[in-house]
């Protein structure tokens, strides 16, 4: 798990970003504050200033695989927290040459495990959040379910409700968890084939904030469903890496003998297997994307069939968040036209 939560990119060298936050105690406390990133950085807590990085440091590379690292030089102090809130604010400046990745806690202890943030896995330590009286408070997210889903399931720190394309389902409640969590499966009545909308409302306690109301992905049952053309990342399949087929079929007229036929898939990413009529044509690895089907095709009823392939940037960009899958990486799917191109 990376440790540089805060992520920002811009265009512009030199941009500011200022993170402000509230760190809430019970009492008073010293506690160890780390902080790092390559950019250039200063923190001030409540108003006096903690941590100063003047320069910014070149943009890191991890040589075998000639990929962005941003590794730094954390720096550490013991900084004294006062009962009640205390103020963080947080200025980071774009650089040169890569993103603005940086982080703090208040722990020099590791994780107990690689896919736990640092500073963020021991409740007994500060964090950031604004200290409220016991309660619960409904936090509702809203996201595009995949096609061919049949079952849903998530675990929810608090009661929760979920409504498909504006209808409410009914969810099974399987176990209230040691540490409170609930954990329900929504077993669909009928399958959506295509994409649709999700609303989940959970009524978390009044210390959760957005994303920490689901301490786990949610994880969907799919069996076969239908996909239009374009980027899966639109239509529920953000995080998922492997292949999907697109089948077509159509009448043809009486092939003209002598000449050619071109199939053109117009555009797509990454690759792409063709079959036509259970037989196969082409491996497409790099644009264009077309081959030829000559011989392959006849007069009557014919079937193409075209299997697109991603690769784990989408698991690790979103699945098991990294810091070396880009935004570039991630369209997936076939985007077309699709074309059938005839040559005398």
């Amino acid at each position: 798990m990376p440790e540089e939560f805060l992520d920002f990119q811009c265009e512009v060298p030199g941009s500011v970003w200022y993170v402000r936050t509230v760190i809430g105690v019970d009492k008073e406390r010293v506690v160890p504050m780390i902080i790092g990133a390559r950019c250039a950085y200063q923190a001030w807590l409540n108003g006096s200033e903690m941590f100063y990085q003047k320069d910014e440091l070149p943009p890191g590379c991890y040589e075998p695989w000639s990929i962005p690292h941003y590794e730094c030089e954390p720096r550490e102090h013991n900084i004294a927290l006062h009962p009640g809130k205390n103020r963080l604010v947080i200025k980071l400046v774009q650089p040169v040459g890569q993103r603005v990745r940086a982080f703090f806690r208040f722990s020099a202890d590791p994780a107990p495990s690689p896919l736990m943030l640092r500073g963020f896995h021991d409740a007994s330590l500060p964090r950031p959040g604004l200290p409220e009286p016991p309660g619960r408070h409904g936090i509702r997210f809203r996201f595009t379910g995949p096609p061919g889903m049949r079952m849903v399931r998530f675990l929810a720190r608090g009661p929760a409700c979920l409504w498909i394309d504006g209808t409410p389902q009914s969810l099974d409640l399987v176990e209230i968890t040691p540490d409170g969590n609930y954990r329900y499966i929504a077993d669909l009545t009928k399958q959506r084939d295509a994409p649709c909308l999700l609303a989940l409302m959970v009524a978390a306690p009044s210390d959760s904030r957005a994303g920490d109301a689901l301490p786990e992905p949610v994880c969907f049952d799919c069996e076969t469903g239908l996909i239009a053309l374009g980027d899966w990342c639109h239509h529920g399949l953000a995080s998922y890496s492997g292949a999907a087929c697109y089948r077509r079929r159509l009448e043809l007229p009486e092939i003209p003998a002598g000449g050619r036929i071109m199939l053109d898939l117009g555009d797509l990413s990454p690759t792409a297997s063709v079959e036509i009529n259970g037989r196969h044509a082409s491996t497409l690895l790099v644009p264009p994307w077309r081959c030829d089907v000559t011989g392959m095709l006849h007069a009557g009823e014919n079937e193409i069939a075209i299997t697109i392939a991603n690769t784990l940037a989408n698991h690790y960009s979103v699945g098991n968040p990294s810091p070396y899958a880009f935004a570039h990486q991630t369209p997936s799917g076939l985007f077309g036209p699709v074309t059938l191109i005839t040559t005398s």
